[in-house]
């Protein structure tokens, strides 16, 4: 079952299509998930107790309809007549989704000197986004770690203290969600030295 997103009380329905690739019949069926939010029913194919011919295929309909918005994750059991495997089902939840500028460029600065920039950071997800930023130097990004509901918007600061002169193109800002994946914000910066 490919991972999709819930939506409480929508029904997702997916095919689970085991091929017999021996050279024997086998007979091949699905166990019934004890799970209430799963069913499971055969729509190709003969009978649920009757063999599988070699390079046939049979198809059971997984049907998953959430309770709420959490991920989901199940292993069905498919038999054989010799033996058992797993077939796993997940259903991602909803997920934060921090939506930042897509760019940050910072005006010529001399070297030694400091410049900064504030940008908008707004959660465009569906729950609360627990995350840490992370610069390196030359940069500083102020707050280190923050909480953001659904929906709302908070101020960031990114500094940038240059040590020599020349262009600054990295990756300015890691993105670290708490219970979640890791997303790199490219910046770009450049600054020189300045005759006194």
């Amino acid at each position: 079952m490919p991972c999709v997103l819930a939506t409480p009380k929508q029904e997702v329905t997916d095919e689970c299509k085991p091929t017999q690739l021996l050279q024997v019949a086998r007979r091949v069926k699905v166990l019934q998930p004890d799970s209430p939010l799963l069913d499971v029913r055969r729509v190709k194919g003969s009978a649920a107790e009757d063999k599988v011919a070699s390079g046939m295929e049979v198809a059971y309909s997984i049907t998953y309809t959430p309770e709420d918005t959490e991920q989901f994750h199940y292993d069905l059991v498919v038999c054989t007549e010799r033996e058992k495997f797993l077939v796993p089902c997940t259903v991602a939840g909803s997920k934060a989704a921090l939506d930042f500028p897509d760019r940050l460029q910072f005006p010529m600065t001399p070297a030694k000197c400091s410049a900064s920039q504030t940008c908008l950071v707004t959660n465009v997800g569906a729950i609360d986004a627990d995350f840490t930023l992370t610069a390196y130097p030359p940069f500083r990004v102020e707050p280190a770690r923050a909480q953001l509901a659904p929906g709302d918007t908070m101020q960031c600061s990114i500094h940038f203290t240059p040590q020599s002169t020349g262009l600054s193109l990295c990756v300015l800002v890691l993105l670290t969600y708490i219970k979640a994946s890791v997303s790199a914000l490219g910046r770009i910066a450049s600054f020189h030295q300045v005759k006194l």
